[in-house]
């Protein structure tokens, strides 16, 4: 017995360091009240909270997440195109150049086509307005308000303000991208 002392010693003694004994401490514990963690985390109603009325549920960060980071990939793709119509020579888009008319009964079905399809694209969960009546070739405020009229479109603002939109359908998909 003597001998196995002096020759394991060292590691003995790394054995009674408290940064492996808490580490132990903490697996007997989880092992202890495993049914309850489990309990906890599968209801997913964990609220975490920061600052004056500053919270969010736990289930609900990964929709936040989505229009969040669909916010930014739209930008980046606006980047894109302005980028590569700045290359070719041609004049970018300007939505001020779009003159307010009144639209007739085929241009508001045409342009909530476009928009509906804009808004289909597995890019994107989240799509701003500007962005959906740069596509659909009208003013944001015609986009707004053909979009209201129909019950598949949810929209929406964003935590700068804008305008958002998305289709009822992929309130549940995950997110895809191509």
């Amino acid at each position: 017995m003597d001998e196995f002392l002096l020759t394991h010693k060292e590691f003995i003694i790394k054995f009674l360091e408290w940064p492996f004994l808490l580490f132990v401490f903490l697996l007997v514990l989880i092992f202890i009240f495993r049914h309850q963690i489990r309990t906890i985390l599968g209801r997913g109603d964990i609220t975490i909270s920061w600052g004056e009325g500053r919270s969010i549920k736990l289930h609900d960060i990964s929709d936040h997440l989505d229009q969040e980071l669909d916010q930014i990939r739209e930008d980046i793709q606006l980047l894109k195109e302005t980028l590569h119509t700045l290359q070719k020579g041609t004049p970018s888009y300007d939505e001020k150049t779009v003159v307010a008319k009144v639209l007739s009964e085929q241009e508001r079905h045409d342009a909530a086509k476009r928009m509906i399809e804009a808004l289909k694209d597995g890019k994107w969960r989240w799509r701003t307005l500007e962005r959906i009546s740069i596509i659909a070739g009208i003013t944001e405020s015609e986009a707004i308000k053909i979009l209201r009229g129909n019950y598949e479109v949810v929209l929406g603002q964003d935590k700068s303000g804008n305008h958002i939109a998305r289709l009822r359908s992929r309130e549940n998909h995950q997110l895809t991208t191509a």
